[in-house]
């Protein structure tokens, strides 16, 4: 607690201090690396966070919650090729220390390697994977929704046009359905995704098409400061991914748009 109020007071050393020595007293203890991974974030010090965490894994390997922070600070904060392989590490690192533990914890390891599988390039295995985790997720609006959102970005980049399709028409389906008709926030976050996707968009109405909706979906993120109801995504975005895949699928073509 007490770090949380130094740094809600923006006094940096003092937390640091503190944060060090409740890690000291108590290295199994979740929230220190939190706190930790927050601390350098707001100094802008995402990578001094990582080379800290780094240290913090070597002597103390059996703490499952500083895996958690690495794979977050490599996919959604540094967010490029090397870091995309790390973050894929870091979280099936993670998954093999918890496999016998909590579910819900393992579950939520599943879906962060799951979007690690999509951006460090293995598609295939976005595809296998996603209906498993489906079965498991029961009525669970967010982590259906992302799994979705994570199979139509494989499936484009994997050029399989019909399956994007059908996975787009469920994920506005989805969307429209549990979020956009309540306002409610998505609790999922793609900063890691969208720059992944973003890079591949070229000259290709598809990813431009794709990039664009995750980008509107990731900005209904509870991460962000919510105020009011979530911004809604429009059903044009939706309509112009729809268009680009056709498009492509029947031989016409569509203007490549930029993204918003």
């Amino acid at each position: 607690m007490q770090a949380m109020i130094l740094g809600s007071l923006q006094d940096y050393t003092g937390t640091d201090r503190v944060v060090t020595s409740a890690i000291r007293t108590d290295p199994t203890y979740s929230l220190s690396y939190r706190l930790l991974a927050d601390l350098y974030h707001r100094q802008g010090h995402d990578s001094e966070a990582a080379a800290r965490l780094r240290a913090l894994q070597s002597a103390h390997p059996e703490v499952a919650e500083i895996y958690v922070q690495l794979a977050f600070i490599y996919h959604e904060r540094l967010a490029d090729a090397a870091s995309y392989e790390l973050a894929y590490e870091a979280n099936s690192r993670l998954l093999r220390l918890i496999s016998d533990g909590d579910p819900a914890q393992v579950l939520a390891a599943e879906m962060n390697l799951l979007e690690c599988r999509l951006t460090v390039g293995r598609y295939r295995e976005v595809l296998a994977k996603a209906p498993e985790l489906l079965t498991r997720l029961g009525d669970d609006a967010d982590n259906r929704l992302a799994v979705h959102v994570l199979v139509l970005a494989a499936q484009v980049l994997s050029r399989d046009d019909r399956g994007a399709l059908k996975t787009a028409d469920e994920v506005r389906r989805i969307y429209n359905d549990d979020f956009k008709s309540s306002g409610k926030w998505h609790g999922w976050l793609y900063d890691g995704t969208l720059p992944y996707v973003q890079k591949h968009v070229a000259a290709d109405a598809r990813m431009t098409a794709l990039a664009e909706l995750i980008q509107a979906i990731n900005k209904t993120s509870s991460f962000r400061e919510q105020s009011g109801p979530a911004p809604a995504v429009s059903g044009e975005v939706f309509d112009r991914l729809t268009a680009a895949l056709e498009a492509r699928r029947t031989g016409g073509s569509v203007p490549v748009t930029g993204t918003r």
